[in-house]
């Protein structure tokens, strides 16, 4: 029994070393349609979207990556990437520039509440320059309660108000009307 269990372990590793296609045919010819069902995965593309929010709504963070999985996307959501900033083991800007390179790996920008803080602003604007799409969303802490919300109804961190910019110019920002170079 244990040398045909060995065996069987063999058959698995090379099935692993094959093409997908190619060794679930294998194992079930060869008599392990378990194998074959219990390690099977859903290979579908899925629209890949990063997930802006906040730092004053990480705890909706699970919310958020459940609504965008009901949507039949996949949520690339930076807190869950890093955690809280990786818990300031290292300086933010770095955890920043991680999240500019993964949104830049994204189809999609899905922003979560209607107060945008300084580096959400920095990734809608980076999405545009990117001619990324990108939507806007309350937060919520169930998925169910998070609902589309228009550009009016965004609100700004107060670090962002200065040099006489105003809520409108900054609306104007995020719907598309302007780049980074006009802040």
């Amino acid at each position: 029994m244990c040398a045909g269990r060995q065996w069987s372990i063999v058959k698995a590793l090379v099935l692993l070393e094959a093409s997908t296609s190619d060794w679930c045919a294998m194992a079930t010819d060869e008599g392990l349609p378990t194998l074959a069902a219990r390690i099977r995965s859903s290979t579908t593309p899925r629209l890949t979207v990063f997930t802006a929010q906040s730092k004053k709504h990480f705890y909706c963070r699970d919310a958020i990556c459940a609504f965008v999985f009901d949507h039949d996307a996949v949520p690339l959501n930076p807190f869950r990437a890093f955690g809280y900033f990786l818990g300031d083991r290292v300086d933010r800007d770095l955890v920043r520039e991680a999240n500019n390179n993964l949104l830049r790996l994204c189809d999609e920008l899905w922003v979560f509440g209607t107060t945008i803080a300084n580096g959400v602003l920095f990734e809608i604007l980076y999405a545009h320059e990117m001619g990324m799409p990108v939507r806007l969303y309350n937060v919520a802490t169930r998925a169910n309660e998070i609902h589309p919300v228009s550009v009016e109804h965004l609100r700004f961190e107060s670090e962002l108000y200065v040099r006489g910019v105003s809520r409108a110019d900054l609306q104007d920002l995020v719907a598309g009307g302007g780049g980074m170079t006009d802040l």
